[in-house]
Protein backbone atom coordinates (compact mmCIF):
# COMPACT_ATOMS: atom_id res chain seq x y z
CA UNK A 1 0.00 0.00 0.00
CA UNK A 2 1.11 3.37 -0.67
CA UNK A 3 1.83 5.97 1.52
CA UNK A 4 -0.32 8.57 2.70
CA UNK A 5 1.17 11.97 1.51
CA UNK A 6 0.46 15.47 2.83
CA UNK A 7 -1.14 16.66 -0.73
CA UNK A 8 -3.00 13.45 -0.80
CA UNK A 9 -4.69 14.16 2.50
CA UNK A 10 -5.41 17.56 1.65
CA UNK A 11 -7.40 15.80 -0.83
CA UNK A 12 -9.16 13.78 1.09
CA UNK A 13 -9.98 16.17 3.58
CA UNK A 14 -11.11 18.43 0.81
CA UNK A 15 -13.29 15.54 -1.00
CA UNK A 16 -15.09 14.69 2.65
CA UNK A 17 -16.10 18.72 3.56
CA UNK A 18 -17.93 18.11 0.20
CA UNK A 19 -19.58 15.09 1.13
CA UNK A 20 -20.41 16.60 4.48
CA UNK A 21 -21.74 19.94 3.13
CA UNK A 22 -23.99 17.46 0.52
CA UNK A 23 -24.76 14.90 3.11
CA UNK A 24 -26.09 17.50 5.80
CA UNK A 25 -28.01 19.84 2.92
CA UNK A 26 -29.57 22.24 3.44
CA UNK A 27 -28.55 22.61 6.77
CA UNK A 28 -25.07 22.68 6.17
CA UNK A 29 -25.85 25.91 3.95
CA UNK A 30 -28.12 27.59 6.87
CA UNK A 31 -25.65 26.24 9.69
CA UNK A 32 -25.71 30.34 10.80
CA UNK A 33 -29.33 30.45 11.74
CA UNK A 34 -30.40 26.91 11.92
CA UNK A 35 -30.29 23.91 14.31
CA UNK A 36 -31.02 20.67 13.95
CA UNK A 37 -33.19 20.41 17.20
CA UNK A 38 -34.83 22.60 19.47
CA UNK A 39 -35.37 22.02 23.00
CA UNK A 40 -32.99 21.82 26.04
CA UNK A 41 -29.88 20.16 24.90
CA UNK A 42 -29.35 22.37 21.77
CA UNK A 43 -29.54 25.21 24.59
CA UNK A 44 -27.29 23.27 26.68
CA UNK A 45 -24.57 22.58 23.89
CA UNK A 46 -24.90 26.28 22.76
CA UNK A 47 -24.40 27.02 26.07
CA UNK A 48 -21.23 25.06 27.13
CA UNK A 49 -19.81 25.57 24.30
CA UNK A 50 -20.23 29.57 24.86
CA UNK A 51 -19.52 28.88 28.35
CA UNK A 52 -15.51 27.26 27.32
CA UNK A 53 -15.15 29.83 24.94
CA UNK A 54 -15.67 32.71 27.08
CA UNK A 55 -13.74 30.99 30.22
CA UNK A 56 -11.02 29.87 28.09
CA UNK A 57 -9.89 32.95 28.28
CA UNK A 58 -11.58 34.94 31.01
CA UNK A 59 -10.95 32.23 33.98
CA UNK A 60 -8.73 29.56 32.69
CA UNK A 61 -7.32 28.23 35.75
CA UNK A 62 -11.23 28.02 36.99
CA UNK A 63 -12.59 26.73 33.64
CA UNK A 64 -15.19 24.08 35.27
CA UNK A 65 -16.83 26.78 36.98
CA UNK A 66 -19.93 27.68 35.10
CA UNK A 67 -22.23 30.20 35.72
CA UNK A 68 -24.93 27.70 36.40
CA UNK A 69 -26.60 27.12 39.80
CA UNK A 70 -25.10 29.30 42.04
CA UNK A 71 -23.58 29.12 44.51
CA UNK A 72 -22.31 26.04 43.44
CA UNK A 73 -19.09 25.49 42.24
CA UNK A 74 -17.84 23.17 39.48
CA UNK A 75 -21.19 22.90 38.00
CA UNK A 76 -19.16 22.51 33.93
CA UNK A 77 -18.84 19.12 35.28
CA UNK A 78 -22.79 18.03 35.61
CA UNK A 79 -22.36 17.31 31.76
CA UNK A 80 -20.24 17.03 28.92
CA UNK A 81 -17.82 19.59 28.66
CA UNK A 82 -17.24 19.84 25.03
CA UNK A 83 -13.77 21.51 26.02
CA UNK A 84 -12.14 20.02 23.53
CA UNK A 85 -14.49 21.61 20.23
CA UNK A 86 -12.54 25.24 20.95
CA UNK A 87 -10.64 24.91 18.51
CA UNK A 88 -13.48 25.35 16.11
CA UNK A 89 -16.31 26.97 18.19
CA UNK A 90 -13.67 29.81 19.40
CA UNK A 91 -12.79 31.39 15.92
CA UNK A 92 -16.31 31.09 14.72
CA UNK A 93 -17.47 32.67 17.70
CA UNK A 94 -14.93 35.44 17.86
CA UNK A 95 -15.16 35.96 14.06
CA UNK A 96 -18.95 36.19 13.95
CA UNK A 97 -20.50 36.28 17.09
CA UNK A 98 -22.89 33.65 16.27
CA UNK A 99 -23.23 31.07 18.91
CA UNK A 100 -25.83 28.95 16.57
CA UNK A 101 -23.09 28.72 13.76
CA UNK A 102 -20.42 27.90 16.15
CA UNK A 103 -22.35 24.77 17.54
CA UNK A 104 -22.92 23.52 13.90
CA UNK A 105 -19.76 24.44 12.75
CA UNK A 106 -18.17 22.15 15.52
CA UNK A 107 -20.84 18.99 14.34
CA UNK A 108 -20.15 19.47 10.32
CA UNK A 109 -16.36 19.79 11.13
CA UNK A 110 -16.39 16.75 13.45
CA UNK A 111 -18.60 14.81 10.63
CA UNK A 112 -15.61 16.20 8.29
CA UNK A 113 -13.06 14.71 10.21
CA UNK A 114 -14.50 11.16 11.05
CA UNK A 115 -14.67 10.52 7.58
CA UNK A 116 -10.63 11.40 7.10
CA UNK A 117 -9.60 9.62 10.35
CA UNK A 118 -11.80 6.58 9.01
CA UNK A 119 -9.68 7.04 5.49
CA UNK A 120 -6.31 7.53 7.93
CA UNK A 121 -7.42 4.16 9.77
CA UNK A 122 -7.82 2.39 6.83
CA UNK A 123 -4.75 2.91 5.50
CA UNK A 124 -3.16 2.27 8.58
CA UNK A 125 -4.26 -1.08 8.16
CA UNK A 126 -3.41 -1.34 4.67
CA UNK A 127 -6.34 -0.82 3.21
CA UNK A 128 -6.80 0.35 -0.68
CA UNK A 129 -7.07 4.07 -0.74
CA UNK A 130 -10.63 3.24 -2.25
CA UNK A 131 -11.41 0.90 0.81
CA UNK A 132 -10.07 3.34 3.35
CA UNK A 133 -12.15 5.67 1.54
CA UNK A 134 -15.49 3.47 2.15
CA UNK A 135 -14.04 3.29 5.73
CA UNK A 136 -14.23 7.06 6.19
CA UNK A 137 -17.98 6.86 4.27
CA UNK A 138 -19.36 4.89 6.35
CA UNK A 139 -17.89 6.28 9.18
CA UNK A 140 -19.22 9.88 8.54
CA UNK A 141 -22.21 9.25 7.11
CA UNK A 142 -24.53 6.31 8.28
CA UNK A 143 -27.82 7.14 9.63
CA UNK A 144 -26.88 6.26 13.03
CA UNK A 145 -24.28 8.77 13.14
CA UNK A 146 -25.33 11.64 11.02
CA UNK A 147 -29.30 11.57 13.20
CA UNK A 148 -26.86 12.01 16.29
CA UNK A 149 -25.58 15.63 14.76
CA UNK A 150 -27.59 17.30 17.36
CA UNK A 151 -25.96 15.60 20.42
CA UNK A 152 -23.08 17.11 20.07
CA UNK A 153 -21.26 15.28 22.28
CA UNK A 154 -21.98 11.88 20.38
CA UNK A 155 -21.44 13.99 16.80
CA UNK A 156 -17.93 14.78 17.89
CA UNK A 157 -16.17 11.15 17.77
CA UNK A 158 -13.50 11.63 15.27
CA UNK A 159 -10.56 11.41 17.10
CA UNK A 160 -11.24 7.82 17.68
CA UNK A 161 -10.11 6.70 14.49
CA UNK A 162 -6.68 8.66 14.25
CA UNK A 163 -5.67 7.08 17.89
CA UNK A 164 -6.72 3.82 16.81
CA UNK A 165 -4.33 4.06 13.38
CA UNK A 166 -1.17 5.54 15.36
CA UNK A 167 -2.05 2.34 17.98
CA UNK A 168 -2.36 -0.11 15.27
CA UNK A 169 1.52 1.82 13.72
CA UNK A 170 2.60 1.68 16.87
CA UNK A 171 2.04 -2.39 17.69
CA UNK A 172 2.96 -2.96 14.47
CA UNK A 173 6.47 -1.03 13.50
CA UNK A 174 7.19 -0.22 17.40
CA UNK A 175 8.00 3.44 16.84
CA UNK A 176 7.35 5.48 20.08
CA UNK A 177 6.21 8.58 18.35
CA UNK A 178 3.04 6.47 17.14
CA UNK A 179 2.28 5.60 20.65
CA UNK A 180 2.22 9.24 21.52
CA UNK A 181 0.63 10.33 18.62
CA UNK A 182 -2.07 7.59 20.05
CA UNK A 183 -2.11 8.94 23.28
CA UNK A 184 -2.73 13.14 21.64
CA UNK A 185 -5.05 11.99 19.76
CA UNK A 186 -7.09 9.82 22.95
CA UNK A 187 -6.63 13.21 24.92
CA UNK A 188 -8.28 15.14 22.21
CA UNK A 189 -11.05 12.98 22.51
CA UNK A 190 -11.28 12.94 26.30
CA UNK A 191 -11.51 16.39 25.90
CA UNK A 192 -13.97 17.28 23.04
CA UNK A 193 -16.50 14.39 24.60
CA UNK A 194 -16.83 11.78 27.36
CA UNK A 195 -18.53 9.76 26.02
CA UNK A 196 -16.45 9.37 23.07
CA UNK A 197 -13.40 8.81 25.53
CA UNK A 198 -15.57 5.93 26.48
CA UNK A 199 -15.92 4.39 22.99
CA UNK A 200 -12.12 4.86 22.25
CA UNK A 201 -11.09 3.07 25.53
CA UNK A 202 -12.96 0.36 24.53
CA UNK A 203 -11.71 0.39 21.29
CA UNK A 204 -7.98 0.47 22.74
CA UNK A 205 -8.67 -2.34 25.06
CA UNK A 206 -10.05 -4.48 22.00
CA UNK A 207 -6.92 -3.34 19.88
CA UNK A 208 -4.75 -4.40 23.13
CA UNK A 209 -6.46 -7.91 24.00
CA UNK A 210 -6.25 -9.04 20.21
CA UNK A 211 -2.68 -8.12 20.00
CA UNK A 212 -1.74 -9.81 23.05
CA UNK A 213 -3.94 -12.80 21.82
CA UNK A 214 -2.15 -12.71 19.10
CA UNK A 215 1.78 -13.11 20.21
CA UNK A 216 2.58 -9.31 20.62
CA UNK A 217 4.88 -9.17 23.58
CA UNK A 218 3.90 -6.87 26.59
CA UNK A 219 7.25 -5.95 27.41
CA UNK A 220 5.77 -3.16 30.13
CA UNK A 221 9.19 -1.55 30.54
CA UNK A 222 9.69 -1.20 27.12
CA UNK A 223 5.67 0.43 26.75
CA UNK A 224 6.90 2.92 29.66
CA UNK A 225 10.01 4.27 27.76
CA UNK A 226 7.96 4.67 25.05
CA UNK A 227 5.45 6.52 26.34
CA UNK A 228 8.23 8.90 27.93
CA UNK A 229 7.99 11.73 29.63
CA UNK A 230 6.11 13.60 26.56
CA UNK A 231 3.65 10.68 26.39
CA UNK A 232 2.57 11.58 30.58
CA UNK A 233 2.57 14.90 29.92
CA UNK A 234 -0.24 14.34 26.79
CA UNK A 235 -2.07 12.44 29.49
CA UNK A 236 -2.19 14.75 32.14
CA UNK A 237 -5.12 16.84 30.36
CA UNK A 238 -7.12 13.95 30.71
CA UNK A 239 -6.34 14.05 34.70
CA UNK A 240 -7.69 17.53 34.38
CA UNK A 241 -11.08 16.59 33.07
CA UNK A 242 -11.34 13.70 35.33
CA UNK A 243 -11.37 15.25 38.87
CA UNK A 244 -13.68 17.82 38.37
CA UNK A 245 -16.15 15.02 37.49
CA UNK A 246 -14.91 13.12 40.22
CA UNK A 247 -15.79 15.91 42.12
CA UNK A 248 -18.92 16.03 41.10
CA UNK A 249 -19.68 12.23 41.20
CA UNK A 250 -18.58 12.48 45.21
CA UNK A 251 -20.88 15.92 45.68
CA UNK A 252 -23.50 16.04 44.07
CA UNK A 253 -24.11 11.99 42.73
CA UNK A 254 -22.91 12.32 38.76
CA UNK A 255 -23.93 8.72 37.57
CA UNK A 256 -26.70 6.78 36.41
CA UNK A 257 -28.52 4.27 38.33
CA UNK A 258 -29.16 0.97 36.52
CA UNK A 259 -32.14 1.61 36.10
CA UNK A 260 -32.20 4.32 33.89
CA UNK A 261 -30.74 1.76 30.86
CA UNK A 262 -33.94 1.90 28.94
CA UNK A 263 -34.85 -1.40 26.75
CA UNK A 264 -33.49 -1.37 23.56
CA UNK A 265 -36.67 -2.56 21.00
CA UNK A 266 -35.20 -5.11 18.14
CA UNK A 267 -36.02 -2.55 15.76
CA UNK A 268 -33.73 -0.67 16.10
CA UNK A 269 -31.25 -2.94 14.36
CA UNK A 270 -32.92 -2.75 11.56
CA UNK A 271 -34.22 1.09 11.44
CA UNK A 272 -32.67 3.59 10.40
CA UNK A 273 -33.89 7.32 8.96
CA UNK A 274 -32.82 6.78 5.72
CA UNK A 275 -35.16 7.15 2.33
CA UNK A 276 -34.37 3.55 1.49
CA UNK A 277 -34.61 2.03 4.74
CA UNK A 278 -37.94 3.55 5.03
CA UNK A 279 -39.29 2.13 1.82
CA UNK A 280 -37.98 -1.75 2.91
CA UNK A 281 -39.81 -1.18 5.97
CA UNK A 282 -42.82 0.25 4.07
CA UNK A 283 -42.93 -3.46 2.02
CA UNK A 284 -43.19 -5.23 5.08
CA UNK A 285 -46.60 -6.51 6.96
CA UNK A 286 -48.03 -4.14 9.32
CA UNK A 287 -48.04 -6.63 12.34
CA UNK A 288 -44.18 -7.49 11.48
CA UNK A 289 -42.10 -6.57 14.77
CA UNK A 290 -39.93 -4.68 12.55
CA UNK A 291 -42.27 -1.57 11.81
CA UNK A 292 -42.36 -1.17 15.66
CA UNK A 293 -40.80 2.35 16.52
CA UNK A 294 -37.45 1.70 17.44
CA UNK A 295 -35.59 3.08 20.39
CA UNK A 296 -32.89 4.20 18.56
CA UNK A 297 -31.76 4.21 14.91
CA UNK A 298 -28.87 1.74 14.94
CA UNK A 299 -29.13 -0.05 11.46
CA UNK A 300 -25.97 0.85 9.27
CA UNK A 301 -27.11 -0.30 5.97
CA UNK A 302 -27.43 -3.42 3.47
CA UNK A 303 -24.51 -2.46 1.21
CA UNK A 304 -22.30 -2.28 4.56
CA UNK A 305 -23.38 -5.29 5.91
CA UNK A 306 -22.97 -6.98 2.93
CA UNK A 307 -19.47 -5.90 2.24
CA UNK A 308 -18.33 -6.33 6.04
CA UNK A 309 -19.87 -10.17 5.49
CA UNK A 310 -17.71 -10.31 2.11
CA UNK A 311 -14.32 -9.47 4.20
CA UNK A 312 -15.37 -12.54 6.39
CA UNK A 313 -16.51 -15.30 4.36
CA UNK A 314 -14.26 -18.10 3.81
CA UNK A 315 -12.37 -18.23 0.42
CA UNK A 316 -11.29 -21.84 0.05
CA UNK A 317 -9.49 -21.14 -3.54
CA UNK A 318 -7.74 -18.00 -2.58
CA UNK A 319 -4.29 -17.74 -1.07
CA UNK A 320 -4.67 -17.00 2.53
CA UNK A 321 -4.63 -13.18 3.87
CA UNK A 322 -1.51 -11.62 5.16
CA UNK A 323 -0.95 -12.34 8.82
CA UNK A 324 -1.78 -8.35 9.32
CA UNK A 325 -5.06 -7.89 7.69
CA UNK A 326 -6.09 -11.04 9.37
CA UNK A 327 -5.16 -9.54 12.39
CA UNK A 328 -6.96 -6.46 11.68
CA UNK A 329 -10.17 -7.84 10.93
CA UNK A 330 -10.55 -10.29 14.09
CA UNK A 331 -9.70 -7.33 16.32
CA UNK A 332 -12.61 -5.03 14.44
CA UNK A 333 -14.75 -8.34 14.79
CA UNK A 334 -14.51 -8.69 18.37
CA UNK A 335 -14.87 -4.59 18.63
CA UNK A 336 -18.20 -5.16 16.75
CA UNK A 337 -19.17 -7.53 18.82
CA UNK A 338 -17.96 -5.85 22.27
CA UNK A 339 -20.77 -2.81 21.23
CA UNK A 340 -23.54 -5.06 20.20
CA UNK A 341 -23.36 -6.21 23.51
CA UNK A 342 -23.29 -2.81 25.17
CA UNK A 343 -26.02 -2.17 23.33
CA UNK A 344 -28.39 -5.28 23.01
CA UNK A 345 -31.28 -4.18 25.75
CA UNK A 346 -31.74 -6.34 28.55
CA UNK A 347 -31.67 -9.57 29.64
CA UNK A 348 -29.11 -9.53 26.69
CA UNK A 349 -26.89 -7.19 27.29
CA UNK A 350 -23.76 -6.98 29.45
CA UNK A 351 -23.83 -3.32 31.03
CA UNK A 352 -25.24 -4.10 33.96
CA UNK A 353 -21.82 -5.01 34.63
CA UNK A 354 -19.78 -2.32 33.34
CA UNK A 355 -22.19 0.37 33.92
CA UNK A 356 -20.14 1.09 37.80
CA UNK A 357 -16.60 1.48 35.89
CA UNK A 358 -14.54 4.66 36.17
CA UNK A 359 -15.93 6.96 33.14
CA UNK A 360 -18.82 4.45 32.26
CA UNK A 361 -21.16 5.63 35.04
CA UNK A 362 -22.76 8.92 33.59
CA UNK A 363 -23.60 7.19 30.06
CA UNK A 364 -27.41 7.21 30.00
CA UNK A 365 -28.00 5.33 27.07
CA UNK A 366 -25.36 2.14 26.60
CA UNK A 367 -26.71 2.24 23.03
CA UNK A 368 -25.11 5.11 22.13
CA UNK A 369 -21.29 2.36 22.42
CA UNK A 370 -22.91 1.36 18.37
CA UNK A 371 -20.94 4.65 17.37
CA UNK A 372 -17.54 2.53 18.08
CA UNK A 373 -19.49 0.05 16.27
CA UNK A 374 -20.11 1.79 13.22
CA UNK A 375 -16.25 2.10 12.76
CA UNK A 376 -15.33 -1.36 13.24
CA UNK A 377 -18.16 -1.92 10.10
CA UNK A 378 -16.73 0.59 8.20
CA UNK A 379 -13.08 -1.31 8.57
CA UNK A 380 -14.94 -4.41 7.92
CA UNK A 381 -16.30 -3.04 4.97
CA UNK A 382 -13.40 -1.68 3.63
CA UNK A 383 -11.61 -5.40 3.94
CA UNK A 384 -14.53 -6.77 2.19
CA UNK A 385 -14.37 -3.83 -1.13
CA UNK A 386 -10.59 -5.19 -1.38
CA UNK A 387 -11.44 -9.01 -0.82
CA UNK A 388 -14.14 -8.11 -3.81
CA UNK A 389 -11.81 -5.65 -6.14
CA UNK A 390 -8.90 -8.36 -5.78
CA UNK A 391 -8.96 -9.45 -9.43
CA UNK A 392 -9.64 -5.96 -11.19
CA UNK A 393 -7.34 -4.00 -13.33
CA UNK A 394 -6.99 -0.71 -12.53
CA UNK A 395 -9.72 1.58 -14.12
CA UNK A 396 -12.12 -1.39 -13.36
CA UNK A 397 -11.26 -0.79 -9.68
CA UNK A 398 -11.60 3.13 -9.59
CA UNK A 399 -15.01 2.50 -11.91
CA UNK A 400 -15.93 -0.11 -8.98
CA UNK A 401 -14.78 2.13 -6.35
CA UNK A 402 -16.77 5.10 -7.47
CA UNK A 403 -19.71 3.20 -8.25
CA UNK A 404 -19.73 1.17 -4.56
CA UNK A 405 -18.98 4.45 -2.93
CA UNK A 406 -22.34 5.92 -4.86
CA UNK A 407 -24.61 3.11 -3.49
CA UNK A 408 -23.35 3.71 -0.04
CA UNK A 409 -24.18 7.27 -0.26
CA UNK A 410 -27.46 7.21 -1.95
CA UNK A 411 -28.32 3.96 0.91
CA UNK A 412 -27.08 6.58 3.63
CA UNK A 413 -29.06 9.74 2.45
CA UNK A 414 -31.95 10.89 4.06
CA UNK A 415 -31.86 14.19 3.19
CA UNK A 416 -33.17 17.31 2.79
CA UNK A 417 -31.97 18.02 6.67
CA UNK A 418 -33.57 21.15 6.82
CA UNK A 419 -33.00 22.16 10.41
CA UNK A 420 -35.36 24.93 12.16
CA UNK A 421 -34.68 28.53 12.18
CA UNK A 422 -33.26 29.57 16.02
CA UNK A 423 -31.47 32.63 17.25
CA UNK A 424 -29.51 32.54 20.50
CA UNK A 425 -29.77 36.44 20.93
CA UNK A 426 -30.24 37.50 24.74
CA UNK A 427 -32.82 39.62 25.40
CA UNK A 428 -31.46 43.78 25.56
CA UNK A 429 -32.12 43.63 29.67
CA UNK A 430 -29.33 40.91 30.12
CA UNK A 431 -26.77 42.66 27.77
CA UNK A 432 -27.77 45.84 29.65
CA UNK A 433 -26.58 43.86 32.72
CA UNK A 434 -22.91 43.36 31.01
CA UNK A 435 -22.54 47.05 31.18
CA UNK A 436 -22.29 46.31 35.25
CA UNK A 437 -19.41 45.91 37.56
CA UNK A 438 -18.46 42.93 37.93
CA UNK A 439 -18.73 40.08 39.82
CA UNK A 440 -22.46 40.25 40.52
CA UNK A 441 -25.03 37.12 40.63
CA UNK A 442 -28.20 37.23 39.39
CA UNK A 443 -32.00 35.61 39.07
CA UNK A 444 -33.95 35.50 35.32
CA UNK A 445 -37.36 35.79 36.58
CA UNK A 446 -40.32 34.39 36.25
CA UNK A 447 -39.42 30.29 36.69
CA UNK A 448 -41.97 28.37 36.04
CA UNK A 449 -44.35 26.96 39.95
CA UNK A 450 -44.85 23.63 37.91
CA UNK A 451 -44.19 19.68 38.73
CA UNK A 452 -43.57 19.30 35.04
CA UNK A 453 -39.63 19.07 34.76
CA UNK A 454 -39.65 19.50 30.62
CA UNK A 455 -41.14 22.79 31.50
CA UNK A 456 -39.08 23.94 34.58
CA UNK A 457 -35.78 22.78 32.03
CA UNK A 458 -37.16 24.55 29.52
CA UNK A 459 -37.07 27.80 31.29
CA UNK A 460 -33.87 27.32 32.89
CA UNK A 461 -32.06 26.35 29.56
CA UNK A 462 -33.57 29.32 28.21
CA UNK A 463 -32.18 32.04 30.79
CA UNK A 464 -28.90 30.30 30.21
CA UNK A 465 -28.64 31.52 27.06
CA UNK A 466 -29.46 34.74 28.24
CA UNK A 467 -26.53 34.70 30.28
CA UNK A 468 -24.21 34.39 27.78
CA UNK A 469 -24.23 38.13 27.23
CA UNK A 470 -22.80 38.65 30.94
CA UNK A 471 -21.64 35.38 32.10
CA UNK A 472 -22.45 36.22 35.17
CA UNK A 473 -23.31 33.49 38.25
CA UNK A 474 -26.96 32.82 37.79
CA UNK A 475 -29.61 30.73 40.36
CA UNK A 476 -30.98 28.74 37.51
CA UNK A 477 -29.73 26.04 35.25
CA UNK A 478 -30.19 22.62 33.44
CA UNK A 479 -27.42 20.29 32.84
CA UNK A 480 -26.98 16.50 33.07
CA UNK A 481 -27.72 16.57 36.94
CA UNK A 482 -28.60 19.16 39.59
CA UNK A 483 -26.99 19.89 42.90
CA UNK A 484 -29.22 17.63 45.89
CA UNK A 485 -30.47 21.57 47.04
CA UNK A 486 -31.65 23.11 43.81
CA UNK A 487 -35.34 22.43 44.71
CA UNK A 488 -34.87 24.36 48.20
CA UNK A 489 -33.60 27.66 46.17
CA UNK A 490 -36.05 26.87 43.43
CA UNK A 491 -39.59 26.93 45.03
CA UNK A 492 -39.02 30.03 46.93
CA UNK A 493 -38.00 32.08 44.21
CA UNK A 494 -40.87 30.62 42.22
CA UNK A 495 -43.21 33.37 44.34
CA UNK A 496 -41.40 36.27 44.28
CA UNK A 497 -41.18 39.04 45.30
CA UNK A 498 -42.46 37.68 48.70
CA UNK A 499 -40.72 37.77 52.16
CA UNK A 500 -39.11 34.27 51.85
CA UNK A 501 -37.70 34.53 47.89
CA UNK A 502 -36.25 38.10 48.86
CA UNK A 503 -34.56 37.05 52.45
CA UNK A 504 -33.07 34.21 50.10
CA UNK A 505 -31.89 35.74 47.16
CA UNK A 506 -30.29 37.89 49.43
CA UNK A 507 -28.60 35.93 51.66
CA UNK A 508 -27.05 34.33 48.20
CA UNK A 509 -25.83 37.95 47.91
CA UNK A 510 -28.02 38.21 44.46
CA UNK A 511 -27.71 41.59 43.09
CA UNK A 512 -29.86 41.32 40.47
CA UNK A 513 -33.76 40.16 39.40
CA UNK A 514 -34.40 40.37 35.46
CA UNK A 515 -38.00 39.97 35.64
CA UNK A 516 -39.04 39.32 31.88
CA UNK A 517 -43.38 40.22 31.92
CA UNK A 518 -44.00 38.61 28.46
CA UNK A 519 -42.86 35.57 30.51
CA UNK A 520 -45.77 35.80 33.10
CA UNK A 521 -48.54 34.52 32.63
CA UNK A 522 -51.41 37.14 31.93
CA UNK A 523 -53.53 36.23 34.75
CA UNK A 524 -50.79 36.58 37.48
CA UNK A 525 -49.26 39.83 35.94
CA UNK A 526 -51.96 42.05 38.10
CA UNK A 527 -51.22 39.86 41.32
CA UNK A 528 -47.15 40.45 40.59
CA UNK A 529 -47.35 44.31 39.79
CA UNK A 530 -48.92 44.65 43.61
CA UNK A 531 -45.97 42.23 44.79
CA UNK A 532 -43.54 44.34 43.25
CA UNK A 533 -45.09 47.82 44.50
CA UNK A 534 -45.66 46.11 48.41
CA UNK A 535 -41.89 45.34 48.57
CA UNK A 536 -40.22 48.13 46.95
CA UNK A 537 -38.50 49.18 49.77
CA UNK A 538 -36.28 45.83 48.75
CA UNK A 539 -36.76 46.31 45.05
CA UNK A 540 -34.87 49.05 43.07
CA UNK A 541 -35.77 49.34 39.10
CA UNK A 542 -32.64 49.87 37.41
CA UNK A 543 -33.70 49.44 34.11
CA UNK A 544 -36.24 48.98 31.69
CA UNK A 545 -36.61 48.04 28.17
CA UNK A 546 -39.18 46.14 26.32
CA UNK A 547 -37.59 42.78 26.89
CA UNK A 548 -37.79 43.40 31.01
CA UNK A 549 -36.83 45.06 33.96
CA UNK A 550 -33.77 44.56 35.86
CA UNK A 551 -34.09 45.36 39.76
CA UNK A 552 -31.35 45.43 42.34
CA UNK A 553 -31.93 43.89 45.34
CA UNK A 554 -31.08 45.21 48.92
CA UNK A 555 -32.88 43.33 51.86
CA UNK A 556 -32.52 45.54 54.99
CA UNK A 557 -29.91 44.61 57.35
CA UNK A 558 -30.97 42.43 60.29
CA UNK A 559 -34.66 41.36 58.83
Amino acid sequence: MGRLTRPGLLGITAIFAALTILMTAPFSLHAASRVLSIGTDTDLMIWTLGWDVHAIVAQPLHLFDANIFYPHHGTLAYSENLIGSVIVAAPVTWLTGNPVLAMNAVVLVATMLCGVGGFVLGRKLELSTPASMICGLVFAFTPPRLARLDQVHIATIQWIPFALAYLHGYLKAGRARDLRLAIAFFTLQALTSGHGAAFLTLGVIVVLAVALVRGVRLNPGRRLRDVGVSGAMLLLPVLWVYLPYRAAQQDVGLRRPLNDWSSLSWSSFVTSPSHVQDWLISLLPASSILRQPPSAWLFPGGLVIVLAAIALWPRRSTPRSAPSASDARATYVVMLLATLALTAGPPYGIWRWLYWLPGLSFVRVPSRFFMLGLLALGVLAGYGFDRLAAGWAGRRRAIGAVVVSALLLGEFAFAPLDGVAFRADPPAADRWLATQPTPFAVVDLPIPDSTNFVVRDRAASAFMLHSMAHWQPMVEGYSGIQPPDYGDLYWPITRFPDEASLRLLSQLHIRYAVVHPDLIPPTERAGFEERVARWSTSLTLEHEDESGRVYSIHWPPGK
